[in-house]
């Protein structure tokens, strides 16, 4: 799937569902950080592509890569937005290149992963990852305590 395409059909639903389109929440773009892959005299580049913000809390960070890249390629990116934005409180994100998704936390220069949901899998994933972003979003509301868990 092609960027845009994967923020249409699958980003966008699931951030609009978990209810990050509205306040308190905002959504903003960042300038893209390129990588860039050469496959078949074809350069193929990825970017940050969306961002929620609450109250200058990174609340969710979502990367959408074109899927010849494998997600964990993301995660180098995420960690240096999350760390520089990153407070006396965990700082949380998500990586995605439209059909896996990876949650990450980050507190006090340690970060934690959560495991792989993909589309792929027999179980819909989407369902899950739809429930911990609304989790995420209510941890942000209501000014989360230290070290909550996000999986």
């Amino acid at each position: 799937m092609i960027e845009n395409l994967v923020n249409m059909v699958v980003l966008s639903p699931l951030l609009s569902c978990a209810g990050f389109y509205h306040a308190p929440f905002f959504v903003r773009v960042e300038e893209s950080i390129a990588i860039s892959i050469e496959d078949r005299d074809q350069v193929i580049k990825g970017q940050i592509d969306l961002l929620v913000v609450q109250d200058a809390l990174w609340v969710v960070v979502i990367e959408a890569k074109h899927s010849a890249f494998n997600v964990m390629v993301a995660l180098p990116q995420v960690l240096t937005y999350m760390s520089a934005n990153q407070g006396d409180r965990p700082v949380f994100g998500m990586i995605t290149n439209g059909s896996d998704f990876h949650f990450v936390k980050l507190m006090r220069s340690q970060y934690a992963l959560s495991k792989r949901f993909s589309l792929y899998d027999a179980d819909n994933a989407l369902y899950d990852v739809l429930r911990i972003l609304k989790y995420l979003g209510q941890l942000a509301i209501s000014g989360y305590a230290n070290g909550a868990e996000i999986v």
